[in-house]
Order: C-alpha cells, then structure tokens, then sequence
C-alpha cells in the first residue's frame, strides 16, 4: 500500500487577498458560466468560516513542498490555468505576496439578487467541500 498524499477533491475556490484586494485571475470559461446560468455581473466571493479554512489550507499545504515547486514553476515560465486556483494562487503569493482564502464564488442570477455559487456554497461546512 501507497501512503501517498493528495489532494482532497473539493468543491470549493481559492483566492488571494493583497492590500485588501482580491487577486484571481479570469479565465474565457467564465463567461461561458454566466451564460449558461444567466448570471450577471462581477465575482462574489464568500470566505468559508475560520476553521473551514484553517483545515482545508492546512491540508492542501502538507501535501508538497511549495519552495521546490515554485523553482520548477519558474524554470517553465508557469502561467495560470482554469481549475487550477490552488496553484495559481501559491504561485502568486510566492511572486507577490498575499493571504491564501477559501470559499466559494460565483455571481448573481440576472433575473434576481441571489446568488449562483459555482464552486461551494453558501453557509457550506467543511463536509458540504469536501467531495
């Protein structure tokens, strides 16, 4: 038997806060979400509660070493890529600086003011991210 560490599969976004902005990138595939849900509008971001994140960063930073991975993301000229928010949001902090968040975003519903979580939820437990 393999004791290999990976990843949890979550449901669920990472993000950056820096000089309390919001640093995550946008990708094409997002205009095609809003699109198909009839949504509107920028980003939310909703942070999980303390402790949510608390565990869920803490796993996701035992599985590897991120010194050795960012000088391999340096050697290939790294760019950030959909579905990849963890590992955009190491290589950012490693280049600029920032505090790693967890949670869930999406954005409003045209006809309505609530909200289309397309990763997590609202009100979500570490349970309810996990998949």
């Amino acid at each position: 038997m393999s004791s290999k560490l990976s990843y949890p599969i979550i449901d669920a976004h990472f993000w950056v806060v820096r000089d309390g902005q919001i640093i995550d990138p946008y990708f094409s595939y997002y205009d095609l979400v809003k699109k198909l849900n009839m949504l509107t509008g920028d980003r939310i971001y909703l942070e999980a509660a303390d402790i949510v994140q608390k565990v869920i960063i803490r796993k996701f930073q035992s599985v590897i070493d991120w010194g050795e991975v960012y000088k391999i993301m340096k050697k290939i000229n790294y760019t950030q890529e959909e579905n990849q928010c963890y590992q955009n949001c190491l290589y950012e902090i490693m280049e600029n600086g920032g505090e790693l968040k967890f949670g869930s975003m999406g954005w409003k519903f045209k006809t309505s003011d609530k909200i289309h979580y397309e990763y997590g939820g609202e009100n979500w437990s570490l349970k309810q991210f996990i998949k």
